[in-house]
């Protein structure tokens, strides 16, 4: 009851902050995901976190809509048509974005902005106001700096407005990054190389590269994760190299089995959240965007973040002679281990 008297009380949070963490407050007072010792250990160490997506998990923590299939068909759940100009393009977006779920309970990936707008220009300077009232409901409505948007990689009308007004506006959100190949003019990326001189978006991903790794399109989303379109990642735990360091006794104690026993354990508990999201949740039975067509589970995968390489490496040396990025030895010991 303190916890959640404290939250109600606390003058530096806002209306909306206060109504996410009591509902966070109330997640994590269950426990229905069963975690081993040596997997409560780890967390409860901070050498596993799972990155305040809560005890009970009822949402992925990223989704990628398929925006392109909700522009074309709208929505029934929304009572949304199909768009027929700027306006409603934009106006069916803001809406949509609004029910899109994830760990903050705002949307970590918004589309490709320019491909989804560029159809319905009709006149540019009606456009680039549309959109710019477009871009400013979003800095004020999605207030996390895991929002993204993807530009690109063709040249378009839409890309171009959305360059300059991000320079006009110089809002922290969306985060943009352009999709760059050997289809992308030169004038566009120079523009984007002056948007980004400005205000750090957007950045630049390499088109063909991803397009690869997924046999087709993608999405840039969050904290520059690329993932299947119509799909996203159930959940993200983050490893602390460097909390994990701090408990072997040797280097041959941390590559042989210091980590082995991190990885299953995390693998473990990656394995247990997602059987909860899809069997215990059923998240993926019950969503509309599911039932629309807007993402499927097979679409979805899982990751596992690393963090504290450097500290790691200049732990396991113990020696202020060799530390990683400055020494040859310790920059062999952060590389790929075989």
């Amino acid at each position: 009851m303190s916890d959640i008297l404290k939250i109600v009380t606390d003058k530096s949070l806002t209306y909306g902050q206060k109504v996410i963490s009591l509902a966070q407050h109330s997640e994590n007072s269950i426990g229905p995901i069963e975690l081993t010792i040596s997997e409560k250990e780890l967390i409860a160490n901070n050498i596993i976190s799972t990155m305040n997506e809560g005890n009970a998990p009822y949402r992925p923590r990223y989704i990628i809509v398929d925006f392109e299939k909700f522009m074309k068909q709208g929505s029934k759940f929304l009572g949304l048509t199909p768009p027929s100009d700027i306006w409603e393009a934009t106006n069916n977006l803001l809406i949509f974005y609004k029910h899109i779920p994830s760990i903050t309970t705002m949307p970590v990936y918004i589309g490709n902005i320019d491909k989804l707008l560029d159809k319905f220009i009709v006149n540019e300077e009606e456009a680039y106001k549309a959109i710019k009232l477009f871009l400013i409901h979003i800095d004020k409505t999605i207030t996390d700096s895991f929002c993204h948007s993807n530009i690109g990689p063709e040249e378009t009308k839409a890309g171009n407005i959305i360059l300059k007004i991000v320079r006009e506006l110089n809002l922290p959100t969306p985060n943009i990054t352009l999709k760059y190949n050997n289809k992308t003019s030169d004038e566009f990326a120079v523009n984007a190389i002056k948007s980004a001189l400005v205000t750090a978006k957007p950045s630049f991903a390499n088109d063909n590269i991803f397009r690869s790794d997924f046999d087709g399109d993608y999405a840039i989303a969050s904290c520059y994760n690329g993932l299947r379109i119509g799909g996203g990642s159930h959940t993200l735990v983050r490893v602390l190299l460097n909390n994990l360091a701090g408990t072997a006794s040797s280097i041959s104690d941390f590559t042989g089995t210091k980590l082995p026993y991190l990885v299953n354990n995390i693998t473990s508990i990656m394995d247990k959240r997602i059987k909860f999201i899809v069997e215990e949740s059923r998240f993926f039975e019950n969503n509309f965007l599911v039932n629309e067509g807007f993402i499927n589970l097979s679409n979805f995968s899982a990751m596992f973040g690393i963090v504290g390489l450097a500290q790691c490496v200049n732990i396991l040396i113990d020696d202020k002679n060799k530390r990683f990025g400055h020494n040859e030895e310790a920059n062999a010991l952060g590389s790929v281990h075989k």
